[in-house]
């Protein structure tokens, strides 16, 4: 900071001088008219005049301390008052010539001081020992006193000694790390981070680690400590995937297809779709979103001729869910006075009886093999009528066949070729496979809804759409990456509610950001994941804190939904801290706006050092400005009688030349969320500049003894290689044609009803039929305001819509992609909602 001018003068003007001056002149006006008061009383008493008496005057320094104001009452007011003026006239002369200008009325912003740190944060030892609590970020260390015992001759005695302590907040705030390449941001920061989270006294203080990691400098450095301390540790490593964690991005897809839950499955699908192929640069919007649906509808293909399952298995009201090789019981829906009878192979039957509306759970009393077949018969009570009969079978899944690479395989397998179909002329003409794969869908198969707005197949544009779509999929086609993904190694859950603290490194190579897709895929699911189980927790939070640590976050692919993840995170129990080199880095990867979001929501900004001058003066703005006194002068040059002026500038905390020259392990720390203290007192929270004897140590010598990254590599920590053993064809599924031709009939449990016409749903209505005409104008007015962000694409995907089927996937989709704000979003589907709700009422 800058020194003020005149701080000599300064302190003369000011009230710890002027104050005591006053009161010093004041008492000495008295002084005086105590003094003049004696002298006149003399002269009055002795007749000064009468010259023949001979008395002398006397005069003494008593004289100033005798206050009489008894008698002399008028007199004493009238020194009092014109004391207080003239002590008064002085003291402001004092004050406006002599005392400092700065008023705080420009600016007054300031750093913390440490005495004020040490009451708002925590402390801990620097290093090694294990303390009570929680652990947080690293904000700075300093000494503190304290006893240690040494033997000294044979005896033990007590000296004082100077520990270092480590400052750390440990509250759920999101950290966003400012750092260009060599900055230190491992060595100063991530180093520390965890060290110190991972040596909390309880295991269940200690948190999980997901982490991106660079060349795998991080895991080589950390690995060994943290298995020390009870970790679990993961590498998805894209160096080397032969040394890698199995990660397959289609296991939520997979369990929700399982279950039966064909809508969820769609979402999940759409959302690895939109963080692999979107791309806000992107001015072909069309092939874009072409590519989102046709991966979305390859990925439901696959897992529908794997699994093999509905949602439903009766097209009446879906009274019976289906039976898979996962399933211990049967959850039957049963409407109010029902009975239903399930008879099992062995003729056994169970009675389910149902007083109301509801689905009931049915243990599977015995052991039941494929192709097995159980009869589910509903009955009405009170008339003894037969209402429906379901022979439903036992399903055998190979769900070891859904994997990105099948996907790959099966859009290059039917994406070039054309099968021979008879057109309504009873000619055999040549047609797209693919098209006609998903042509032998219900038409009301989400995976044929998806491949509809694709319009693949139509015209030139198929090889566009297809040459966009495989793009993407070409890096899962590499066998590494297509072995490394065929299977799981981790319950994402075990990262929030495990035993054990996991910690999970995401190697990825230098120059080469093929895979990031990946990381951002698997960062989007492990929240969702931790979310989901956390909702069904007593206060809805995680059994164990989850950090984030992302270093060279703006080298990732955009992470679909990043916004809600920052902004519900924490009150999860699942914190970010974000490395990334310079603020446009974020503005590149998610725009303007997202960018200021999620810089708003990370509460500490920690800055190392950064070459691009918008990211200097954009902090050095956000520190603040701080007043002080100039001093300038003018004259001749030799003249030793110069005029002096001072005037009241203020100046930045650190300008950004100042910000770029920082020295190593110095950082500037900004701390937006702050508001009280470790007693629980309101506090402003002024930046932190942490220099001198406060910076931390690099971690090659402050913490060489618990990691040390040059002294190994990835070969050596003792990674376990499985990837390489996986046998791809055998899990690759190749008979689309024929699984095709023979679709419905390895569908055995559908109905009889299914084969028939199916009575038409909310879902088959065209838009116009379903949407009144005021709505429809309304609705055309919300797609072409300027709030929402819809481009002449989206609009032409609402307008193609076929039926409400298409129409409620589309209005999804661009939700999700974060083109509709939320008011046109949530009207557009109250419309729905309250005209399916009336058409459930009258059917």
């Amino acid at each position: 900071m800058v020194k003020t001018a005149g701080k000599v003068r300064s302190f003369l003007g000011s009230y710890f001088v002027v104050l005591p001056f006053c009161c010093i002149v004041f008492l000495g006006i008295t002084m005086v008219a105590n003094f003049m008061l004696q002298l006149y009383l003399q002269v009055k008493d002795n007749a000064l005049l009468d010259f023949s008496s001979g008395r002398a005057i006397v005069i003494s320094t008593d004289y100033f301390f005798a206050f009489q104001p008894v008698g002399h009452g008028k007199y004493y007011l009238c020194v009092f008052g014109m004391a207080s003026i003239l002590a008064l006239f002085i003291g402001y002369k004092l004050r406006s010539n002599l005392g400092s200008l700065m008023k705080g009325l420009k600016s007054n912003a300031r750093f913390a001081t440490w005495r004020e740190l040490k009451k708002q944060y925590v402390s801990i030892p620097e290093k090694g020992d294990p303390y009570d609590g929680v652990g947080g970020i690293p904000i700075g260390r300093f000494l503190k006193p304290a006893k240690k015992t040494i033997r000294f001759f044979g005896r033990q005695i007590v000296v004082l000694t100077l520990t270092w302590r480590l400052l750390i907040d440990n509250s759920n705030t999101h950290t966003l790390l400012l750092g260009m390449t060599r900055s230190g941001k491992f060595v100063y920061f991530f180093s520390y981070v965890f060290e110190n989270l991972s040596r909390a006294l309880l295991l269940k203080n200690r948190p999980s680690f997901v982490t991106s990691d660079l060349k795998g400098e991080l895991i080589i450095a950390t690995k060994k400590m943290l298995e020390k301390r009870g970790y679990i540790v993961y590498a998805m490593n894209f160096v080397d995937q032969t040394l890698s964690m199995f990660y397959n991005p289609l296991q939520k897809v997979i369990d929700a297809y399982l279950i039966g839950d064909i809508d969820e499955a769609e979402v999940e699908c759409q959302s690895i779709a939109y963080t692999l192929y979107h791309d806000p640069k992107e001015s072909q919007k069309y092939f874009q979103n072409s590519a989102i649906h046709l991966f979305t509808a390859l990925v439901l293909a696959v897992c529908d001729k794997a699994i093999n399952v509905k949602k439903n298995c009766t097209a009446a009201n879906g009274s019976v869910e289906p039976i898979s090789d996962l399933d211990k019981e049967i959850k039957v829906h049963g409407e109010a006075g029902e009975i239903v009878m399930v008879r099992f192979p062995s003729d056994r039957i169970e009675k389910l009886i149902f007083l109301q509306s509801e689905t009931q759970t049915l243990t599977i009393p015995e052991a039941l093999t494929w192709e097995d077949t159980l009869t589910f018969t509903f009955i009405r009570a009170e008339t003894g009528e037969k209402r429906a009969e379901y022979i439903v079978p036992v399903i055998k899944t190979d769900v070891e066949s859904i994997t990105l690479f099948s996907v790959a395989m099966m859009l290059r397998e039917l994406g070039t070729k054309n099968v021979m179909v008879e057109n309504e002329e009873g000619t055999k003409v040549p047609k797209n496979a693919l098209t006609w794969y998903f042509d032998q869908f219900d038409s009301m198969h989400p995976a044929r809804g998806q491949f509809a707005q694709t319009n693949f197949g139509s015209g030139d544009s198929t090889s566009d759409v297809m040459s966009t779509t495989m793009e993407k999929l070409t890096q899962f086609t590499n066998t590494k990456n297509a072995k490394m993904t065929a299977k799981n190694s981790l319950n994402l859950e075990d990262l929030g509610f495990g035993e054990k603290p996991v910690a999970v490194f995401m190697i990825l190579p230098e120059g080469d950001d093929s895979n990031n897709g990946l990381a951002s895929i698997f960062i989007k699911q492990a929240y969702q994941s931790l979310v989901k189980r956390a909702s069904k927790e007593k206060g809805q939070k995680l059994l164990r804190r989850v950090f984030m640590n992302l270093d060279e976050f703006g080298n990732l692919l955009k992470i679909d939904g990043l916004k809600t993840m920052l902004t519900m995170g924490l009150g999860k129990g699942i914190i970010f801290n974000l490395g990334v080199q310079e603020y446009s880095q974020l503005i590149e990867v998610y725009g303007n706006n997202d960018a200021d979001t999620i810089k708003s929501t990370c509460g500490n900004h920690v800055y190392l050092k950064s070459g691009l001058p918008s990211t200097n003066k954009e902090v050095s703005e956000n520190l603040g400005s701080y007043e002080y006194e100039g001093r300038s002068r003018s004259g001749h040059t030799f003249s030793v009688d110069k005029h002096k002026n001072e005037s009241l500038d203020e100046r930045p905390l650190l300008k950004p030349e100042e910000l770029s020259k920082l020295r190593r392990g110095e950082m500037v720390l900004l701390r937006n969320m702050k508001r009280e203290d470790n007693k629980d007192r309101d506090i402003t929270a002024h930046p932190i500049f942490v220099k001198g004897h406060h910076r931390l140590s690099p971690s090659y010598k402050g913490l060489k003894e618990y990691m040390d990254p040059s002294s190994q590599s990835i070969q050596d920590i003792g990674l376990v290689s499985q990837v390489k053993d996986v046998d791809l064809d055998h899990i690759t599924p190749r008979d689309f044609i024929p699984y095709a031709e023979a679709m419905f009939e390895h569908r055995p449990y559908l109905p009889q009803l299914m084969q028939q016409k199916r009575i038409k749903t909310w879902k088959d209505l065209s838009v116009q039929e379903f949407f009144s005409t005021d709505q429809l104008q309304h609705l055309k007015t919300l797609c072409t305001n300027k709030v929402d962000r819809l481009d002449e694409d989206d609009v032409s995907l609402i307008e193609r819509s076929t039926n409400m089927f298409e129409f409620n996937q589309t209005w999804k989709m661009l939700k999700q992609q974060n083109k509709l704000n939320d008011i046109t979003y949530q009207t557009v589907k109250g419309w729905m909602d309250r005209r399916i709700e009336q058409r459930k009422k009258v059917s």
